[in-house]
């Protein structure tokens, strides 16, 4: 009787173990295929076309305090990483997005104890914060910002009182204008080329220089591609990070004088020029929205 029990104990336990490692299976099949489905910030940031926010920031007081903000990408573009510093004050915060309530949110903390939480919202072209802050002691403040992009450079940030439903004054309190900073593409062109023959195929990374015709100089990144029709794809950067934004898009292709020809158009370029490689170097014209002169040194791969 106590060996027919035992044998009996024994299938079920076996039954259960088998149970289980079924259901342990599935479960990470379930995680991925609801990680698929789910809606990213990234997602809903690109729909509005906010995605021009990513990067790091600058603007000064009127009385000449310097402040900066970052908003960098994060774990897939799930979440964007903010840092806020005016003079000593510094803050630190994570925008996500909540698929059940279809809401973006922040929560942030800064360095004297204090803590906020930040609805965003689209209203046209503006993104919208809509904050509120307790510090150390308790106490509770509520405010809104506005931020409205100028060009690719530039946004305004308007900064508002709220009323206790959440709507905003008429006029802001305050309005500051942000410059994006950009880390200059040279500092990535480091490294020899040792003994490695110079290139004339245009393809590659490059970092360049444009003169425009009143004798403006802009530093700009470019990264060029072959593409399937035996010409090239030139895509110039304002940079080489991830939040970079593209300046155009050039097709390209070689002439049987060895000059490379190019044209393309955007929201804030458009136009065509040619030019040639020597010694690593692509120098030429270039005539469209605004015209002069390239320079484009080649960067060295690892």
């Amino acid at each position: 009787m106590m060996q027919a029990n035992a044998k009996a104990m024994g299938k079920k336990s076996l039954q259960i173990v088998i149970l289980a490692l079924v259901v342990a299976a599935a479960i990470p099949v379930t995680a991925v295929q609801a990680q698929e489905e789910q809606t990213k910030l990234g997602d809903v940031i690109g729909e509005y076309g906010f995605n021009w926010m990513i990067g790091r920031w600058e603007a000064s007081t009127d009385e000449g305090q310097k402040i900066t903000i970052q908003y960098r990408w994060a774990l897939d573009k799930n979440v964007v990483l903010v840092n806020f510093q005016m003079g000593e004050y510094a803050m630190q915060g994570m925008i996500f997005f909540k698929p059940m309530e279809e809401e973006v949110v922040q929560i942030s903390a800064d360095n004297r104890g204090g803590h906020s939480k930040v609805a965003w919202q689209p209203e046209g072209d503006k993104a919208v914060a809509k904050y509120e802050f307790t510090s150390a002691a308790g106490e509770v403040r509520k405010m809104a910002i506005t931020h409205t992009k100028v060009d690719r450079k530039t946004f305004q940030a308007e900064m508002f009182a709220i009323d206790e439903f959440g709507d905003l004054a008429e006029k802001p309190w305050g309005t500051l204008e942000y410059k994006r900073v950009r880390r200059s593409p040279t500092k990535k062109a480091t490294g020899k080329m040792g003994t490695a023959k110079a290139k004339n195929d245009l393809a590659g990374k490059w970092k360049g220089e444009f003169v425009n015709e009143w004798q403006e100089k802009l530093e700009f990144a470019v990264v060029i591609a072959k593409n399937d029709k035996g010409g090239y794809q030139i895509k110039v950067q304002e940079s080489f990070d991830d939040w970079a934004e593209t300046i155009v898009v050039l097709d390209a292709k070689r002439e049987e004088s060895g000059e490379y020809t190019f044209k393309g158009d955007s929201d804030d370029w458009s136009g065509s020029g040619r030019g040639v490689i020597r010694k690593n170097q692509f120098k030429g014209a270039y005539k469209g929205t605004e015209s002069g002169t390239f320079t484009m040194s080649r960067i060295p791969q690892p």
